[in-house]
């Protein structure tokens, strides 16, 4: 699937967008908007990974943020999804449309095969996030922290909150 549409967005795949894909990296980049996000330095890397579950999404046609789904690495079985709005975007439901149009996909089978559970992990402090995975149906598994190393190359403490979401969740 290369691209989902929804009332509002367009979400494109960056196997073909990929040109929109590193300009994207750069606006994420110097906006420094990453690290307080999810805690962790941007990396390049990260935004040129070339797989299926990954979205670049669009609002008449402005680039506002990305979606992915991608295998959980915890769990061998089980997706994780993560969004990430421009800020100046956020707060008009974009994420909560965008997340539920994916997801809907991946239950489908439309991204990535057969996928049976979404995971996604939020850290502690970001409260709108968090009342997003509930708002769409998400349940809170647990919470524990997760260390990660920094553009230091020290560990650093993260506080997260884990979510999961069944296809027999979501379609209720």
């Amino acid at each position: 699937m290369t691209e989902i549409k929804t009332e509002r967005l367009l979400l494109k795949s960056t196997l073909t967008d990929i040109d929109r894909t590193k300009e994207m990296f750069s606006e994420i980049s110097a906006a420094n908007e990453i690290e307080a996000y999810f805690g962790i330095p941007t990396k390049e890397e990260i935004f040129s990974i070339k797989f299926p579950g990954f979205f670049n999404i669009y609002h008449n046609e402005q680039y506002i943020g990305y979606a992915a789904l991608h295998r959980d690495n915890n769990k061998t079985d089980d997706y994780e999804t993560e969004i990430y709005i421009i800020t100046r975007y956020r707060r008009q439901g974009f994420a909560e449309e965008a997340l539920k149009a994916l997801i809907g996909a991946a239950f489908c089978g439309e991204i990535v095969g057969k996928v049976d559970r979404i995971t996604s992990s939020v850290k502690q402090e970001n409260a709108p996030s968090r009342a997003l995975m509930l708002k769409i149906g998400f349940v809170q598994e647990k919470e524990c922290v997760c260390f990660v190393v920094n553009e230091h190359q020290k560990f650093v403490a993260l506080e997260l909150v884990q979510f999961y979401l069944t296809r027999e969740l979501f379609s209720r």
